[in-house]
């Protein structure tokens, strides 16, 4: 999303975790996805970058046409608002996943979990179409595709629940053609076969 917002492109490269080119790994050796690797400089070797944050804030570094980026003074603490969510809602998402795909008597309990930190995004979002309150910023961007897996864990419960507010800001997303380019299948990548660029530009 942030690629598509900055009005840039990219080459993507779609993978298979389970068989990682070695060009992959020889770029980041973790091997995690995402993994943007940059332009080599003169003798300088590629930047890459690793962290799917990061990734967002160098796309929108290059250009921010929609203002996503809080002015520079508010950023840090965007980024550790950003930082703060994940490390807390990802281990409780990723509880609540394994409850429902194994049937544990957890469920409920690591719903909860989940719920209890997304309770005061649902307070923002009953009085504000967006996170931070009438445009759509980082904030948004970053969190959403999160939310969306916690909403599709038990999707008939999410539609009945009280959260009205990420309801209709999360369909904002999910029904915009952003989301639909975001989510367009790419045949895995391999060395012989001609680029897929995405962003700026259709993709192919």
């Amino acid at each position: 999303m942030a690629v598509i917002k900055a009005d840039i492109q990219v080459e993507l490269r779609a993978i298979k975790l389970s068989n990682k080119p070695t060009e992959m790994l020889d770029a980041s050796p973790k091997g995690t996805v995402p993994v943007l690797v940059l332009p080599q400089r003169l003798k300088e070797q590629p930047m890459v970058i690793e962290e799917s944050l990061d990734i967002m804030l160098w796309a929108l570094a290059q250009n921010d046409p929609h203002r996503l980026l809080p002015l520079k003074q508010h950023l840090p603490e965007m980024i550790d608002r950003i930082v703060r969510f994940e490390s807390e809602f990802v281990p409780a998402l990723d509880s609540y996943k394994q409850a429902k795909r194994y049937h544990e008597d957890s469920l409920i309990e690591t719903r909860l979990r989940c719920e209890s930190i997304l309770a005061p995004l649902e307070s923002r979002l009953k009085d504000s179409p967006f996170l931070c309150g009438e445009r759509e910023q980082l904030l948004d961007i970053a969190l959403v595709t999160l939310i969306r897996k916690f909403t599709r864990v038990e999707r008939a419960w999410f539609r009945q629940s009280q959260y009205v507010g990420i309801q209709r800001w999360l369909n904002h997303y999910i029904q915009s053609p952003l989301f639909s380019l975001t989510m367009r299948h790419v045949e895995l990548w391999l060395p012989k076969k001609q680029a897929v660029m995405f962003g700026a530009k259709k993709p192919t």
